[in-house]
């Protein structure tokens, strides 16, 4: 028997069946739109994010925006902006105080930074702060720097992957969250916040100590050349380094405080072996008690200069 077609019946449903494709048509070009990143283009002239003029589109940036800063950039964030993801190879100022408030830029995904990225006050003691939800990397030619300004805290808060520079002019620079050294090297009065975690996956070419304040957990091994210091006081507070597991010490971990006397301590909650390469020193600095609690297996140097350093 042949198969029969109601046409008509076909035909009326055609203009639904063309209204279900140009919906998935829309919602695919949608879908595309948001994954292009905003660029900017500085076309206004006046270096300020929050100018629609300087970006792409002319639209800033928001919370569901990849963001793009060329090389030769020169941009200028104030106030609160978040946006989902960021590469950054130009020069970046989170200027605390440029509109009369804290500068906070937050970053929801991962962010990649190839240029300079500056944290610094231009009135009273307005805040300047990198917040990231994800993973930012500092990468092999990338700047993070806090300056002085006018005062004020600085920060990053988040998961900061460094092989490139940290450096700070200010007080007190902390890193809070996880601090992955990958290369890359910390210079001035920076360092890892209290609670914060420290994992080295890859030692710098040029020896720099890494700044451990409050109480801080390191997750992998020390291999040789970083030099992990245990700073008391250098937040005003003591400083305390847990090893969570089984790790092995191949560089430094360095106990030392630097303002009144402040504690600098060592816990392991697993074997710490110090290696033939390893150094676990204790120094007077500016006193206080130094000590390393747990299973200490020793093949390198245990030294001290404190008057009291019990393994």
């Amino acid at each position: 028997m042949p198969i029969q077609l109601d046409l008509s019946r076909s035909l009326r449903r055609w203009p639904q069946v063309l209204a279900l494709i140009g919906l998935v048509t829309v919602a695919g070009g949608l879908s595309r739109a948001k994954a292009d990143a905003i660029v900017w283009d500085g076309e206004a002239g006046d270096g300020l994010w929050t100018t629609p003029a300087n970006w792409s589109g002319d639209q800033v940036p928001g919370i569901e925006d990849e963001v793009s800063i060329p090389e030769s950039a020169e941009v200028v964030l104030h106030g609160s902006q978040t946006v989902l993801a960021l590469v950054n190879g130009g020069a970046l100022w989170v200027q605390g105080g440029g509109d009369g408030n804290g500068a906070v830029l937050t970053i929801s995904s991962n962010a990649v930074n190839r240029g300079i990225i500056r944290l610094e006050s231009v009135s009273s003691t307005w805040a300047s702060l990198l917040f990231t939800s994800g993973k930012l990397t500092n990468s092999a030619e990338g700047v993070i720097e806090a300056k002085t300004g006018s005062g004020g805290p600085r920060s990053i808060t988040g998961h900061l992957v460094n092989q490139g520079l940290i450096k700070s002019a200010a007080d007190y620079f902390p890193v809070l969250g996880i601090y992955e050294l990958d290369g890359g090297v910390m210079e001035g009065f920076v360092g890892l916040g209290g609670n914060g975690e420290v994992r080295i996956t890859k030692a710098p070419s040029t020896p720099a100590p890494v700044v451990l304040w409050g109480g801080t957990r390191l997750t992998t091994d020390n291999p040789p050349g970083v030099e992990l210091w245990v700073q008391g006081g250098g937040e005003s507070d003591g400083a305390v380094l847990t090893i969570c597991s089984n790790a092995v010490d191949g560089g430094i971990i360095r106990l030392e405080s630097v303002s009144s006397t402040w504690v600098s301590l060592l816990f392991t909650s697993g074997k710490l072996t110090n290696s033939a390469e390893g150094v676990i020193e204790a120094k007077t600095g500016s006193g206080g008690p130094r000590s390393i609690t747990g299973h200490l297996v020793n093949q390198g140097l245990v030294k001290r200069a404190a008057a009291y350093f019990p393994a």
